[in-house]
C-alpha cells in the first residue's frame, strides 16, 4: 500500500488556503449557485415596467420593479404605426423595428441601479455583444442577458447570474432616442424576463469603459486595466491592431495573431464574424466561470492582479476602447 497516497490532507492553519479553496472561490461554488436558482418560470408582462419622462440629455426612462423582482432578461425595441421599408417586420400585425436597425433610433442604452450604471453600451455594441455570445432575442428585440443556461456547462449556474434586486432601491432602463425616432409614429416596447422570487444580486455582469489612443506603429503596453472585480471579457475596439499579448502577474495567459486567436473562440462556439475586426479577449469562452485575477496555480485569491497588454498596431495613431465587463460578486451598489 502506497502511505504517501493514503496519507491524510493536512489540517489547514487559520487564514491559510488550499488550491481547492481557490477553486471555489475563483468561481461561484455549488452551493453559492444552487442557494442562486430560481425554481418559478419566466413571466413577460407590462406590470414590472413603468415609463417614466425622458430627461434633459434625451434619455426614455423606464422604471422596472425591484425587490421581488428577479430579472434573466431585460429587452426593448420599437414599434411603429406605419410601415419602413427595408426596416420593419410585421409580426402579429405589428410593424416592428429590425434589430439590425434599431441603432438608427437607439442610440446609448444604460440598465442603472441605485442611480449607478451597471451596463453602458450602445445599442449597436449591445447587440454584437449577444451575437457573439449566442445570446439573442430574434428578429426585432434588443436588450440585455443575464445568461446561464447558455453560457455556462455547469448545470447549477443556470440562474447564478440572473439580476436579483432585493436590496434595489431602484432599477431603470434609460434610452437615448436619436433624431430618426418619430414620436407620432413609433413606441418603445421594454419587455423584461422575470421570475417571482426575492433574490440579491449576487453575481452578475458589470462594465467599464477606457479610452486610448496608441502613438506610432509597433508594439504598444498598456496596464491600466482595472481587477476591481473578476474579469469575464476585455473587448478591444480598434482598427489596425495585428498581435497582443496579455500576462497576468508576469505569466503569459494568451501571444497571439488575429487568426491564433479567432481559431479559439471559434472552437468554443463564439460568433466571431460579429466581431468587426476588434478583439475580444473572453475568459469565459470555455464555460466556466474563473476568475482572470485568481490563477489556481498560484494558491490564493488576489483581487489586484497585475495585467500588462502589449497591442501591436500597424497605423500611426490608433484610438482604442477598452470595454471590460466583469462577472463576478457586485459590491459597488449600497
Amino acid at each position: 500500500m502506497n502511505m504517501a497516497a493514503a496519507a491524510p490532507m493536512p489540517k489547514k492553519r487559520r487564514g491559510q488556503r488550499r488550491d481547492t479553496d481557490n477553486i471555489r472561490m475563483a468561481a461561484p461554488s455549488y452551493k453559492a449557485a444552487r442557494a442562486l436558482a430560481l425554481y418559478r418560470p419566466t413571466r413577460i408582462a407590462p406590470d414590472y415596467v413603468s415609463q417614466s419622462l425622458g430627461n434633459k440629455s434625451g434619455y426614455q426612462t423606464f422604471q422596472l420593479e425591484t425587490g421581488d423582482a428577479t430579472y434573466r432578461a431585460i429587452t426593448f425595441g420599437i414599434v411603429s404605426t406605419v410601415a419602413i421599408a427595408g426596416k420593419t417586420t410585421n409580426i402579429g400585425g405589428k410593424h416592428y423595428v429590425n434589430v439590425a436597425n434599431l441603432a438608427e433610433f437607439i442610440g446609448e442604452v444604460r440598465l442603472v441601479a441605485n442611480g449607478t450604471d451597471l451596463q453602458r453600451l450602445s445599442s449597436a455594441e449591445l447587440l454584437r455583444r449577444n451575437v457573439f455570445h449566442d445570446c439573442t432575442f430574434g428578429p426585432v428585440f434588443n436588450g440585455f442577458a443575464f445568461p446561464g443556461r447558455n453560457a455556462y456547462h455547469r448545470r447549477d449556474l443556470v440562474d447564478a447570474y440572473a439580476l436579483g434586486t432585493l436590496q434595489f432601491r431602484s432599477l431603470t432602463l434609460e434610452l437615448r432616442l436619436e433624431a430618426a425616432f418619430d414620436s407620432d409614429t413609433m413606441e418603445v416596447k421594454v419587455s423584461p424576463h422575470v421570475v417571482d422570487v426575492a433574490k440579491h444580486i449576487g453575481f452578475t455582469y458589470t462594465t467599464e469603459r477606457i479610452n486610448k489612443t496608441f502613438t506610432g506603429i509597433g508594439k504598444h503596453t498598456y496596464k491600466d486595466i482595472p481587477v476591481a472585480d473578476d474579469i469575464k471579457d476585455i473587448w478591444i475596439m480598434g482598427n489596425g491592431i495585428t498581435h497582443l499579448k496579455m500576462e497576468v502577474d508576469g505569466d503569459v495567459m494568451f501571444d497571439m495573431d488575429r487568426a491564433t486567436y479567432e481559431s479559439y473562440l471559434i472552437s468554443n462556439g463564439r460568433n466571431i464574424a460579429t466581431l468587426a475586426g476588434n478583439w475580444m479577449l473572453d475568459f469565459h469562452a470555455e464555460g466556466d466561470p474563473r476568475s482572470l485575477a485568481a490563477l489556481d496555480r498560484i494558491g490564493e485569491v488576489r483581487r489586484g492582479a497585475s495585467i500588462k497588454l502589449d497591442v501591436t498596431t500597424s497605423t500611426e495613431a490608433t484610438p482604442v476602447e477598452f470595454l471590460v465587463t466583469n462577472a463576478g460578486l457586485y459590491r459597488k451598489i449600497r
